[in-house]
């Protein structure tokens, strides 16, 4: 597996390193490349952890707002369209300091379909739990509902929350969670699983490719990547 082409790739991506694949330091860089894909991900955790480190737990909230499942040539236009939605609704949150989204796409039980979703970390101000500012679990939920259009909404499940904040306990497992490569947890227990797995984020990747991942402002804006290292 770690350098035997998969069957049935028609683009010719390898699992466990790319064939160009130098080593962890000296990667190919392809998000393609499991091993590089995990690395550059460890470094934008780093990155992330440099700013949260400093602020207690109390004051972080992680939240995952959802959207319809869509075909792989809506998903590039949709991610985009529900961050920019994203960003509008939490800039009108005034409990807010700061906010880290994470894009993110998980695969839909109907072929060619996808799940996008954002992860959002959040930093809270004086006035979040308490006042005329507070956010309860539910107010979210309704700010997201007006922040998406109808088509984007998840329709027939009375029973689903669009929008879950909850509060953070374990920080570097949260920052862990949200900045973790497309490969996390790609494999299963078989050589079949890992292949048909394989194929399948290699379609992912493909429909989402120099899309950027994240955003993020207030005192969540990360540092440049001289910086994070330096700390």
């Amino acid at each position: 597996m770690d350098s035997e082409g998969i069957p049935g790739l028609t683009r010719g991506y390898y699992i466990g390193r790319m064939e160009n694949c130098a080593g962890f330091k000296s990667g190919c860089g392809s998000p393609y490349c499991p091993a590089c894909s995990r690395r550059m991900f460890y470094a934008l955790q780093r990155r992330l952890l440099s700013v949260v480190q400093d602020i207690p737990a109390r004051e972080l909230r992680f939240g995952t707002f959802t959207v319809a499942d869509c075909s792989d040539m809506e998903l590039r236009a949709n991610l985009k369209f529900v961050t920019q939605c994203a960003t509008d609704m939490l800039k009108a949150v005034p409990s807010l300091r700061g906010w880290f989204i994470r894009k993110e796409v998980s695969r839909s039980p109907s072929p060619g379909y996808y799940h996008p979703h954002l992860h959002v970390l959040m930093h809270v101000a004086p006035g979040y739990t308490s006042g005329r500012n507070t956010m309860s679990r539910e107010k979210w939920s309704a700010e997201w509902m007006r922040a998406i259009p109808e088509e984007l909404q998840v329709q027939g499940r009375p029973d689903y929350e669009p929008a879950d904040v909850q509060s953070v306990t374990d920080v570097e497992g949260i920052v862990k969670y949200i900045t973790k490569s497309p490969w996390h947890d790609a494999f299963g227990p078989r050589i079949e699983d890992g292949i048909d797995d394989a194929v399948e984020i290699d379609a992912l990747l493909f429909a989402i490719a120099r899309t950027r991942r994240y955003a993020a402002s207030g005192t969540l804006k990360l540092p440049s990547r001289t910086k994070a290292r330096s700390r």
